[in-house]
Parts: structure tokens; sequence; C-alpha cells
């Protein structure tokens, strides 16, 4: 029989445990004083600042220290709460108003509803991005910061659970010491107090805990005041006593000097290894996208392929996007002079003359820009050639304008934003498409002038003398700039090879020099990078431009575009004395490998699909099968009926789902292609397979190709009423006869809206 436990003092609460060793439901809080659970509670708070305490040593930003300083905040509260232990349908409206008040304060000064609204939007687009790229980090601040802070929220509510009803810390304890030599490890932060500090809450949080423990197993559960006082004090005066001889004894005798001679040992291996022709090792993959954090890197990192959306973008005509120059090779990156920069304005933002050579040498276009969430960062805008006009700049707030910086040299635009504001959502420019007659270029002289070779023929002064050898090679017989300059793209295009699969060069060996003669392998930054010195080696000035590449058609909307984190990229603008900068890209699409003959027709997918579900049916009703089914119905029944209709739709569900995953399995190995396994440049066979579920879509609703009728043949055929979806499969034909027939390969942009458009068509024939 179950009795309750008597109570110390008036606190009644109801969190309640039974113990089986004697029979006694026991209200544990209760029987606790309330200044033993607060004592308690606070030698918790302790532990969770040690977790706190050094990000205050490694966050950036006022926006990283407000988070640090919410988080504080939200653990005293969510600790205070934790001590009275109020009933399930109370505390759950208490924690979830302390995390909303918690969140929004790490954003804004104050409770605001307007803020909350525009939130919505936000999530709205956080859950097509999950849902379209499958990575968490496509979620926007806002979104992972609520994630953390709930996380965050039932961490302290477990550990703070596990202390004051289970009377159990250790698990917590040691994850802090571990966390705080981690920290030491990986990221060289001084902790050795914050290991002393911790220890001595961990002993202060045993004696506590342990004192609960023997009143839990007391026959009377009932321990007096006075025991509670004394047990406090002891303990608390044995925790600070070891911790003091330990302190005490290490300033007698300090500690010898870590070895961390194995350490250093592995990096020089690791460093032996590259400096003698093996590929570095455990180089961490980034992913595709344009970095706009002002710190460069040495290039050649491995990256893997992005498809978040950044932008989207309105413009009459189908561009590159230019975001900024590069002038200054050191052997290992790329680099701007920071006084290259300066205030300007609006209207001209290179000077006076501005328009009259927009009008001159390029057609006048309208662009606007709406990112999918807002940049509170300095960011350079992306234009389809030079900027002439910034005819508008949207903002989060009125009153938070950005400063506008200007490289009339290079002809960008960067906006310097405060990263305390609501950032930038967008912007509106007119910009110049510059006219270029190939065959004028041909035709072209002059000299450059003096300030163009003063930025744009550098060279470090330790680049390889095979790298310029290479450079006069490859460029000599040509009587013109242009020639000269086709060469060495043509050069790039048939000796190197495209994979987003790189390592970082050894130290000490030039970027350019490993990827022309050792690797022969990259992506843009490699072939842009290496077009450049080339180039520049035998005295052609030209730049590193870095940007987006045109993007695709967003949503079928005629001049209207989406440009994706994979998008972003490099190329090359060379200089003509009587033209100005001509852009070239130098990045070539996949080599093609071997031919593979496409397949058409999707008949032997489906008719295996329907002997397999035919040999199925036909076994079930097989009249040899039914005494076995008769003999399993029995012992069906003497099961509980709701057993039975619970398997009954289980295995129904696993029917379905396996048909389903056995029917689409060529849209996974799609899906898989686009987000995960597209490491090198996808092959022609690749691109091909993309079109199988195409064809299979096809073949299931409209019917099978006829022998000897061509792809256009058999679009034109079918009877699609559908405008939208007919004007795709008219392009998806077109794409698809030039992949399957044409030797060129095709480009970068290409192979991603192809697959992209697969996958479009492929769901709508589902």
């Amino acid at each position: 029989m179950e009795t309750q436990s008597k109570l110390i003092g008036s606190e009644n609460l109801s969190v309640q445990t039974t113990f089986k060793s004697t029979g006694k439901t026991l209200d544990l809080t209760a029987s606790d004083p309330l200044l033993f659970r607060l004592l308690l509670s606070l030698t918790l708070m302790g532990l969770f600042a040690e977790w706190l305490h050094p990000f205050t040593a490694i966050v950036e930003g006022s926006s990283g220290n407000r988070l640090i300083e919410v988080l504080y905040v939200l653990t005293a509260v969510l600790l205070f709460i934790g001590m009275f232990g109020f009933r399930w349908f109370v505390s759950t409206w208490i924690y979830v108003a302390s995390i909303l008040f918690a969140w929004m304060y790490a954003f804004e000064e104050g409770v605001s509803l307007s803020w909350m609204r525009s939130y919505i939007d936000i999530l709205q687009n956080d859950a097509v991005d999950l849902l379209n790229t499958g990575h968490y980090t496509a979620l926007s601040q806002e979104t992972r910061t609520l994630v953390l802070v709930i996380g965050w929220c039932m961490l302290v509510y477990s550990v703070q659970s596990l202390a004051l009803f289970r009377r159990s810390i250790m698990l917590f304890a040691v994850a802090t010491v571990l966390f705080l030599i981690g920290l030491e490890t990986v990221l060289d932060l001084q902790v050795y107090a914050d290991v002393i500090r911790t220890c001595m809450l961990v002993l202060l949080l045993q004696g506590l805990t342990h004192l609960a423990r023997l009143r839990d197993s007391d026959a009377s559960g009932v321990i007096r005041k006075s025991v509670y006082g004394i047990w406090i004090i002891s303990v608390s005066l044995a925790a600070v006593g070891l911790v003091a001889i330990v302190w005490s004894g290490l300033q007698v005798m300090p500690a010898k000097e870590l070895n961390r001679a194995s350490l250093n040992d592995a990096v020089g291996h690791v460093q032996a290894w590259a400096e003698t022709g093996y590929m570095q090792l455990g180089q961490e993959k980034a992913e595709t996208g344009y970095n706009l954090s002002g710190d460069m890197i040495d290039m050649g990192q491995p990256i893997i392929q992005n498809s978040k959306p950044y932008f989207i973008a309105d413009s009459p005509v189908q561009t590159y996007w230019r975001g900024e120059i590069l002038n200054n090779y050191d052997g290992r990156k790329w680099s701007m002079k920071p006084d290259n920069l300066m205030p300007t304005t609006a209207i001209n933002p290179f000077g006076s003359k501005n328009e009259v050579i927009a009008q001159e040498k390029g057609n006048l276009i309208t662009q606007h820009v709406e990112f999918k969430q807002a940049l509170r960062q300095d960011f350079p805008l992306f234009g389809g050639g030079i900027i002439s006009k910034v005819v508008a700049v949207e903002t989060g707030s009125p009153k938070a304008l950005p400063v506008m910086m200007a490289d009339p040299l290079a002809g960008t635009i960067k906006l310097a934003v405060d990263t305390n504001t609501a950032g930038v959502v967008g912007y509106k420019i007119e910009t110049y498409i510059p006219k270029v007659e190939l065959d004028k270029l041909r035709l072209q002289g002059g000299t450059d002038p003096s300030t163009i070779k003063d930025h744009y023929l550098q060279l470090p002064g330790e680049l390889p003398a095979r790298v310029k050898e290479l450079g006069l090679q490859v460029t000599s017989g040509n009587t013109n700039r242009y020639d000269t300059v086709y060469a060495v793209k043509e050069y790039l295009a048939k000796h190197m090879t495209y994979t987003l699969d790189t390592r970082v060069p050894a130290q000490g060996q030039d970027f350019v020099d490993n990827f022309l003669f050792e690797t022969k392998q990259g992506y843009c930054t490699h072939f842009a990078t290496a077009m450049t010195v080339l180039l520049r080696s035998q005295n052609i000035p030209a730049r590193y431009v870095m940007g987006f590449a045109p993007g695709q058609k967003y949503a079928g909307e005629a001049n209207r575009y989406l440009i994706t984190e994979g998008d972003a990229h490099a190329w090359v603008e060379v200089y003509f004395p009587q033209q100005g900068w001509v852009p070239f890209d130098p990045t070539p699409g996949a080599a093609t490998g071997s031919i593979v003959s496409p397949v058409l027709a999707p008949q032997t997918s489906d008719n295996n699909i329907y002997n397999v579900f035919s040999y199925t049916w036909s076994s079930f009703i097989n009249p040899s099968s039914w005494s076995k089914m008769l003999g399993l119905i029995t012992v069906l029944n003497r099961l509980n009926w709701v057993l039975i209709v619970g398997t009954s739709l289980s295995l129904i569900l696993l029917f379905l789902a396996v048909h389903h995953l056995w029917h689409s399995r060529e849209m996974y190995r799609l899906w898989k292609q686009l987000h995960f396994t597209r490491r090198t440049f996808p092959h022609k066979k690749h691109l091909m397979a993309a079109a199988n579920p195409v064809w299979e879509g096809l073949g299931r609703r409209y019917g099978a190709i006829d022998p000897g009728a061509t792809v256009r043949e058999y679009i034109t055929s079918l009877n699609i009423e559908e405008e939208i979806m007919r004007s795709r499969l008219y392009s998806f034909a077109d794409d698809w006869e030039k992949i399957a027939y044409d030797e060129v390969p095709p480009n970068r942009t290409t192979s991603i809206a192809f697959m992209q458009e697969c996958w479009l068509i492929a769901n709508q024939l589902v």
C-alpha cells in the first residue's frame, strides 16, 4: 500500500515519483526545502555558464554577443521556473513564452508583432528551401536561432529535472568537462580556470544530490532542516577547500608544459607528404556560394554543389551577374586593395561621363534583384555590366540605408551594411551591356593605358618560370590580342578537366602552377585564375571577376530568373585598347567520354513492374495457397482485433511504399544526382539518365514512342492541353537533342538547368 510522505515546511508541490524499494510515493520537490532547491539550481546555473562563457571570446559582432546574453538570461529564468515544479499544463505555457521572448529579444529590442508577421514569410521560404535542398544550412538565421533556443531550453529542463527528481548530474558534469577540454584542444582557448570552477561546482552538486538520495532511501523520507543546513555548509566548504588545495599546489609546483610533439609530428608528416606530391588529407568540403565575409583564403578547397536560392532577378536579357573585381594575385589567393573603394552617389557612381559611356558602348537596361534572405553584411551590387545608376536600394527599415562605395577602375559598387539593421532585401539598377563585335576585336590595335597596366599586369615575384614559358608557348604565332586570348581559353578547355573534388596545394606551391602541371583539374576558380595569370605573363591586362552565372528562368516567367548559390562563378575580363574590358568564361563543360546511345522507350521497366505485380496477384489467388492463409487467419483471430487491423494497415502501407519506391527509383537517382553526388561535372551519360523519368512518365500517360519516330515528332503528337507543360516539353526536347547528338559538351549552367527541368517535368507526370 502506498502512503504519502511527510512534508518539510509548507511547500507542497506536484511532481511525484514512486520508489519500488519502499512502496512510497514521494513528492520530491516538496520534500526539499526551497532554499535547497535554489542552491541546487544556482549551482546548475554555474555549470551552464561554463558552456556559454567561452563563446564570448569566439563570437564576433554585437548580434553574437546579444545571443549569448539572451541565453544567460533564458537559462536563469528556466531554472527559476523549474524550482517550483508546476504542473505540465502550466509549465508548458511558461516555457513556450520564455522561448518566444528570448528568441525575439535576440533580434529585436523588444516584442514586436510586426516582426513576428514578417517572420511568417521567412518561415514559408525556409520550408520551401529545406524541402528543395534537404540541408539545415538552407534555413534563415532567424529559424536556426529559434532551433538553437528550443534545444537549449530542452537541455536546461532535462538537466534540472535529472538533478531535482532523479538525483543525477554526472552525465552533464562529464559532458561539461569534455566540452571544455575540446575547446582547448580544437580552438586553443585557455580554459584551465573554467575546468577548476567546473570541478568545484560538480563536487558541490554531488554532495547536494547525495543528501537528497539519502532522504529518498530513508523509510520516513524526512530530514530536518538543520541537517540540510549543516550538510550544505559542510559540502560547500569541502568543495572549495579541495579546489583551493589543488590550486595552491599548482602555484607551488606548476604543471609541466604539455608535450605536443606527437601532434606537431603528425602535422609535419602531412606537410611532408603534400610536398612530395601526395594530396593533402582531411580538407573540409565547402559548398558553392559567394563569399561575403571578406576573408580571402587559399584557393582549391574541395566543394559540393549547393542549390539554395540566393536571389530572383528581373532583367530584359539573360546576363552574367558581375560582382567584384580582384586584381592582386599572391600565388595562393586573390585580393583587392581596400583603398580602391571610395564613397559615391547613386546617380553617377563613376562620374558624370558614365551614362555617355553606356550609350556609346552598350545597351542600357534596368535590372531588379530580390534576395531570398535579407543581407546584413557588406556585399557588392550584382549586375549584368557596368552600373550606370542605382535606382533604389530596398531595406527592411527606411532608416537603415547602407553606405555606397565604388571602385571606379573596376566598375563595381559595394554596399556597406550595418549588421544591426534589418538588412537589404533588394535593389534596382541601370546597367549597360557592352557591344562586342568579335571581327572588329581582331582588327583592333592600340596601346594599353598606364593605369590599366599598373593595376592589371601584377604577378607574384615567385611565379614559377614554367608558367610564363607555357603562356609564351600557347600564345605564340597569334597576330592579334583576341586570337591570343582565345588560344589560352582553348588550351585550358582541351587540357584541363572540370571537377569540384580538388585540394589546396601544399604550402609554398603556386596555385596556378599546381593546376597547370600537376592536378590538371579544378572548377571555375582554377580556370579563371590560370587564364588571368597566363595572359598577364604575356603583358596582356586581365582581371579576375567574381559573381554569378545567369541562372535559370523562374517558374516559366519571362524576363525573370532564379540564381542559386550553385550559380556562384568566376570568369575573366581582358582589356582591349579600343573596346575596353571584354568578358571571357574559360570554365569548360565536362568531357564527353564515350558516346552512349540514347534510350527513348521505357517499356522494359514498366513491364517489369507489371510482371512483378501480376505474379504477386496470381500467387495470392492460387487455391493451393489458401490452406496456409487459413492457418494464418486462425492464429490472428486469437489476437486482439486492434493488432489485426494495425498489422493489416502496416502491411498495406509497406506494400504501397515498396511499390512507390520501386516505381520512383529513377526519380531518386535524379534527385541524388542533383543534390548529393554531383561532386564532378555530370557526364553525357548522366544527363541522358536524368531524362529517363521524363520518358517513363510520358510513356505511362501518353503511350510509348512509335518505332522510327523522332523525339520532336513524338512530343508534337502528344495531346497536351496545358500551355506551360507543352512549352516545357518542347524546351526539354530541344535540350535533349543537343545533348544527345552534339559533339560539343554542354556547359555547367546548361547541365544543371537540364537536370532541374527533368525533375520538374517528371514530377508533373507522376
